[in-house]
C-alpha cells in the first residue's frame, strides 16, 4: 500500500540517482582520461574533429556552412551543440565533453518519461533508464570520443515520444 502511494516518487528518486550516478561516473572517467595527452588527441581525431571545427565556425557567428560541397555529410545540430561551451566556456575539451553528459542525463530522465507514459508502469520506466545508464556502449563512446551517438539516441527517443502524442491526440 505504500509503495502504491509513493511509487512515482520512489521512481523519480531512483532515475536521479541513476542521472547522478551515470553523470558522476562520466564526469570523474572524462577528468582522468583527459588530463592524458595521447588520449585528449585522440578525443578529437578524425569525425569528432570536423565537429569541432564546425562548431568553432558557428560559435565565431559563420552560420553559412561552408564545409558542405555536394550534400550534407555532417548535420548541424551536434556542432551547434559543442558550439556553446566554445563561445561560453573556458577553452579545453572537458567543456565540449559535457555536452554529452548532459545530453545522456537528458536521455535518462526522456527514456523514463517516455516508458512510463507508453506502458503506463513506472517499472517499465525505471528499468529502461538503468539498462541505458549501464549501457556500456553509450558509457564509453561518451567517454572515448566526441561524437553523435548520445544525441542520435536521444533524438530516437524524442521522435517516438513525438509520435506516441501525435497518435493519441
Amino acid at each position: 500500500a505504500w509503495l502504491r502511494q509513493h511509487g512515482g516518487a520512489v521512481a523519480a528518486i531512483i532515475v536521479a540517482l541513476l542521472c547522478v550516478g551515470s553523470v558522476g561516473r562520466l564526469v570523474a572517467r572524462l577528468q582522468r582520461r583527459l588530463a592524458e595527452p595521447r588520449f585528449a588527441a585522440a578525443y578529437v581525431h578524425k569525425d569528432s574533429g570536423h565537429y569541432v571545427e564546425i562548431a568553432q565556425a558557428f560559435a565565431a557567428g559563420d552560420w553559412r556552412m561552408h564545409y558542405v560541397t555536394r550534400r550534407a555529410h555532417r548535420q548541424p545540430l551536434y556542432s551547434m551543440l559543442l558550439a556553446v561551451p566554445l563561445k561560453w566556456a573556458p577553452p579545453g575539451l572537458f567543456p565540449l565533453a559535457l555536452v554529452n553528459v548532459i545530453v545522456f542525463a537528458v536521455l535518462l530522465v526522456s527514456a523514463y518519461l517516455l516508458v512510463t507514459t507508453l506502458f503506463a508502469s513506472r517499472v517499465a520506466g525505471v528499468a529502461v533508464a538503468g539498462f541505458l545508464a549501464t549501457d556500456s556502449f553509450l558509457f564509453d563512446n561518451i567517454s572515448t570520443r566526441l561524437l553523435t551517438e548520445p544525441l542520435f539516441v536521444l533524438l530516437a527517443f524524442l521522435s517516438c515520444a513525438a509520435f506516441l502524442a501525435y497518435v493519441q491526440e
